[in-house]
């Protein structure tokens, strides 16, 4: 039981630099596999590493498998706010200022 604590408290210390640096690494392997170049060499002369570099470029975080499931069983709205009625946080803001009476001497109201 102390050695799973042990492996745990590692585990937990290490998950927040160990993440950075895989999303810093498919970053990377990303750029360079979408240069041609670079992509037609790894092919031709090391296609074992090119097919473990296209893993990581592929690979997805739980949330963004989550978010594809629930694409595709369609359940998921691009837009939640697109059929919500206007809020004063998503109208636009001069909706107010055309409901108003104009002032003389303002621009724009007739004199």
């Amino acid at each position: 039981m102390n050695q799973v604590q042990t492996q745990y408290k590692d585990a937990e210390e290490n998950y927040g630099s160990d993440l950075l640096n895989r999303v810093v690494a498919k970053g990377y392997l990303t750029k360079l596999l979408g240069n041609d170049a670079v992509k037609s060499y790894i092919t031709r002369h090391e296609p074992e590493i090119l097919e473990h570099f296209e893993l990581v470029v592929n690979t997805v975080s739980m949330e963004e498998a989550v978010q594809q499931q629930l694409e595709a069983d369609g359940e998921f709205d691009d837009d939640p706010d697109s059929d919500a009625p206007p809020t004063p946080e998503n109208s636009h803001p001069d909706s107010e200022i055309d409901n108003e009476t104009p002032v003389p001497g303002d621009i724009g109201a007739p004199e």
